[in-house]
């Protein structure tokens, strides 16, 4: 069914007439414009209110890969598509490099990486058929050239969508019969709000025509069949923008300010849903296509700042939080933190003591400054995806290293934490390959009681967990570099109690949760069952110390395979693709997890081999 949607956008972009004066319009220069202000008017998209330069970078990198193809920002690519849709389909900005894509495309597969939405056209349409057999694949099964493939469609799809927002107030190139041309006595540019006042009575002449000449236009006289193709022009942009839901610019009901529904332009003008202030924000938008279109900087200035006093006074969004989020996007906080938690690690091996805190601090404020910015974006707490819960758990082993240095004076989870937490930062923009998006989830786990209270608990067991791994390791390997040095283990047992304690009450919490939102508390769930793992695993190895079975290195690597545990029960179970629990399904890591697992069992068996060996020689030496 989509791939229909799909060939029914192409269809009415390729019928589409003209728009007034095209030929006139000069070639807009995108660096001309300032988009300061118009980056930051307000769109429902993925759940939330955002702004139009958030909005442009997530659908700029899935149309093309890039945030700023070209060399030019999202921003200036989106108001050239929404305002002047005849230039951006000539602009190569869809990357196509794999030559087997080309061929199955119809490319030539020498020729360039980089084409239009008018040169891909024509290949779109001749690899429909193959188009369409893989929508039908579901995409945990498709290779990733087929995804590529899909990705163009998607990509094109999007775009169109996009280009036809606002074709109800570009001008039109229509060629009116004599009949209506009264109406428009002073020649000027029609749209299609105009012309739409007269679908009833195009309709009812359309009809007379048909039963008194039938449905062939060569028994139609000339007026006949301007008439028979003007009512074609206006039922293809019905029907364009009756599938155009992309663009949410307008709430539906401007009376209830706190829960607004939002949709596009051409949603609320086919429904009748529209208002006196509908009528006036659409204006405005007018005046900023128009003014796009000739170039005028100043006109384009003074209808945004019209823009924004309307969406100020009317209570839109908190221009505030658009600044913050902007920022957010900007910064790469995440960035820095992971890069000032490797330097304090390297300043800790050198034992630059003072330099190694100074960095940790530094690392953890960008960090955790970072976590506030998102909640304050979001309106929600900081754990609801698993993008989102790799960051908080990174938070939580550089902090527990950071309180046992302040209160304690304690350096030896300094180096565990800063490493655990740079590695996991480093790991969190492999989770999502298209970039940072602050979307939100909906349905169940957009609950903001449960949230704050079963999914950060639960979370924060997951860095106790890793933490404790990280210091077991770092135990392990001065042990294994010194076999002469005594290591005391006994901090290894208040972490591993305080990672059973959060993933304990989180795994009960989560039973609660599961009673009130399905009826059962426990459905052995691969979510309910990774928890339950890490429980047994931190029950099994306590166990084993209290019986005096699991005692120094061993103790420490029963231990350090928490990592392992957790991997499995925080990235394993979503590979499956079943469960209740939608958060966080993702594809492509099963490799990646492979590895590690493999990789932390080698360094596990290799330093407790050099301990084994070191004790050994310390043997045979006495």
């Amino acid at each position: 069914m989509r791939f229909f949607l799909f060939l029914m956008f192409l269809f009415f972009y390729a019928a589409l007439p003209a728009h007034a004066g095209e030929a006139n319009i000069k070639n807009i220069e995108l660096e001309a414009f300032d988009y300061q202000k118009f980056s930051q008017i307000p769109i429902a998209h993925e759940g939330r209110i955002r702004p139009l330069d958030s909005f442009a970078q997530s659908q700029f990198r899935l149309i093309t890969g890039s945030h700023n193809p070209g060399g030019k920002p999202a921003i200036a690519w989106l108001a050239l598509a929404l305002f002047d849709p005849g230039q951006i389909a000539q602009e190569k900005i869809f990357l196509i490099k794999d030559k087997r894509i080309k061929h199955q495309m119809g490319l030539p597969e020498d020729g360039p990486d980089y084409y239009s939405l008018q040169d891909i056209k024509a290949p779109l349409e001749k690899g429909r058929k193959s188009a369409a057999a893989l929508f039908e694949i579901p995409a945990a099964k498709l290779t990733a050239e087929q995804k590529k493939f899909l990705d163009i469609y998607n990509g094109a799809e999007i775009l169109m969508q996009i280009m036809r927002s606002f074709s109800m107030l570009l001008p039109l190139d229509v060629d009116l019969p004599d009949i209506y041309k009264q109406k428009f006595p002073d020649n000027a540019d029609i749209d299609f709000r105009e012309l739409y006042n007269l679908d009833a009575d195009l309709n009812a002449r359309i009809q007379s025509i048909v039963t008194a000449k039938g449905d062939d236009p060569k028994n139609y006289s000339a007026q006949e069949q301007k008439i028979a193709y003007l009512g074609f022009q206006i039922n293809v942009l019905r029907e364009a923008g009756a599938k155009n839901s992309i663009f949410k610019i307008m709430p539906l009901d401007w009376q209830n300010t706190g829960m607004r529904q939002w949709d596009a332009p051409w949603q609320i003008l086919l429904q009748g849903g529209g208002s006196p202030r509908n009528a006036q924000y659409l204006n405005q938008w007018q005046k900023m296509a128009l003014s796009f279109r000739a170039g005028d900087m100043q006109g384009w200035d003074l209808a945004i700042s019209g823009f924004q006093d309307m969406a100020l006074e009317d209570h839109l969004y908190a221009p505030w939080r658009f600044s913050l989020e902007r920022l957010y996007l900007t910064f790469q906080p995440y960035l820095i933190a992971s890069l000032l938690y490797l330097g304090a690690c390297g300043a800790f091996i050198i034992r630059w003591n003072k330099a190694s805190l100074a960095l940790t601090i530094s690392g953890a404020a960008i960090h955790s400054s970072a976590i506030i910015a998102r909640i304050l974006i979001l309106d929600r707490p900081p754990v609801g995806t698993l993008y989102e819960s790799v960051l908080f758990v990174a938070l939580i082993c550089v902090v527990g290293g950071l309180i046992m240095k302040i209160r304690r004076g304690d350096n030896t989870l300094m180096l565990p934490g800063n490493l655990g937490a740079a590695l996991l930062l480093m790991l969190a923009p492999l989770i999502l390959p298209q970039g940072e998006s602050l979307e939100i989830l909906s349905a169940v786990l957009n609950t903001s009681f449960w949230l704050s209270t079963h999914v950060i608990i639960i979370t924060a067991g997951y860095g106790f967990s890793i933490l404790t791994a990280m210091a077991a390791h770092y135990m392990l390997w001065q042990q294994a570099r010194c076999a002469e040095q005594k290591i005391s283990y006994a901090l290894l047992s208040s972490l591993s109690m305080l990672a059973l304690l959060f993933t304990c009450v989180g795994t009960v919490l989560g039973g609660i949760w599961a009673d009130q939102s399905w009826g059962r508390f426990w459905g052995w769930d691969p979510k309910e069952n990774g928890a339950l793992l890490i429980v047994l695993w931190l029950i099994w190895v306590q166990h084993g110390r209290m019986s005096g079975l699991l005692q120094g290195p061993l103790y420490a690597a029963s231990l350090s395979c928490l990592n392992v545990i957790v991997a499995l029960a925080w990235f394993g179970v979503n590979l499956l693709n079943v469960g209740l629990h939608s958060y966080g399904f993702t594809s492509g890591l099963a490799t990646g997890l492979g590895i590690f697992c493999a990789a932390e069992i080698s360094i596990l068996l290799t330093l407790l081999f050099l301990i084994k060996r070191g004790a050994g020689d310390k043997t045979h030496a006495a």
